[in-house]
């Protein structure tokens, strides 16, 4: 009986695209995407940032201190000209609907992330961490333990989130520990932790272990990673600018996305409220950060000045929504 010929996907195809990204976040838990925006898009969209940036003085004040990772939870960016423009762009998109197979999909509003190249450096600060809670994985038992890599990677497998950058990157960039993603499970039974809380902190006994790498990340690219992975930004060097906006796609058609969900991420759009990376179940991010005391890093939202989307962007990103 003649072989089968070996399949051969040609790079640059969809099919090429979707066996790059499936092999690399199952092997690493991550992947890099380069050329999603063109230069022209990338320059686009950093112009729509800094304009809604600069009405915002209140904020701009505010962002070191309130946003200390560089990472808006609050205000306008969720719902900006700059990120509705990304979240809806078809190749942003495209990469989802590779990894979940289905054109149909629902999406997060979270917001973006901004470090000034002024902004002091901050090389000690570790918060690697996970985004998804330890009742998510199916086998949970100490006795399940000694799962393949294969077995590993299946378990537990729930949302990839993802980032794209409107600027280049080397020191003020995304940190990940390859492979980690298939440690969680096993991370999360040796220390106990239990419950249905989607952010956990990696500790150092475990960190020290295993070798991390800040990755590379050139403008227009985007980078996807497995909610198990560890993970988190730095801030290594002054004089490195750093924009990047977050995007998270789910499928639609799926029990946990019932009508409750939907009703809150359309009310959320409404009320321009920023949401953690779920698509659902939706987590509303405070209206306030902590400021323990400190009036001045109140935000007062009456100063807080909103883009007008387009109607055909509004609605393209409502339809993500419904």
């Amino acid at each position: 009986m003649s072989q089968k010929p070996k399949k051969f996907v040609i790079e640059g195809t969809d099919e090429w695209l979707g066996y790059h990204i499936r092999t690399n976040l199952r092997k690493n838990g991550y992947v890099v995407v380069p050329g999603i925006l063109t230069d022209d898009e990338v320059e686009a969209y950093k112009g729509m940032f800094f304009d809604l940036y600069s009405k915002n003085e209140q904020l701009q004040r505010q962002h070191s201190r309130n946003d200390p990772h560089g990472i808006f939870k609050r205000g306008p960016f969720a719902h900006s000209l700059m990120r509705a423009n990304i979240l809806t762009h078809p190749k942003v998109i495209g990469c989802f609907e590779q990894i979940h197979k289905t054109p149909d999909l629902v999406a997060s509003q979270d917001g973006c992330a901004y470090i000034a190249p002024t902004e002091r450096a901050n090389a000690k600060s570790v918060w690697t961490h996970v985004d998804q809670a330890p009742n998510s994985f199916e086998k949970v038992s100490v006795d399940e333990a000694s799962y393949t890599d294969r077995q590993e990677y299946a378990n537990g497998r729930k949302c990839v989130q993802g980032m794209v950058a409107l600027t280049s990157n080397k020191s003020r960039t995304f940190r990940v520990y390859p492979g980690s993603h298939l440690r969680t499970r096993k991370w999360m039974l040796e220390t106990g932790k239990t419950g249905s809380a989607n952010w956990h902190k990696v500790e150092r006994e475990f960190l020290d272990k295993h070798d991390y790498v800040n990755v590379e990340i050139p403008a227009g690219s985007i980078v996807m990673w497995d909610s198990r992975v560890w993970h988190q930004n730095t801030n290594e060097s002054t004089g490195e600018e750093r924009l990047v906006a977050y995007v998270c796609y789910l499928p639609r058609q799926h029990p946990a996305n019932t009508e409750v969900q939907r009703e809150k991420r359309l009310e959320y759009f409404r009320l321009k409220r920023t949401t953690s990376h779920w698509p659902y179940s939706v987590h509303v991010n405070g209206e306030q950060p902590h400021t323990y005391g400190n009036k001045d890093l109140e935000i007062d939202y009456s100063q807080v000045v909103y883009d007008e989307l387009p109607p055909e962007l509004e609605e393209k990103y409502l339809e993500l929504l419904r």
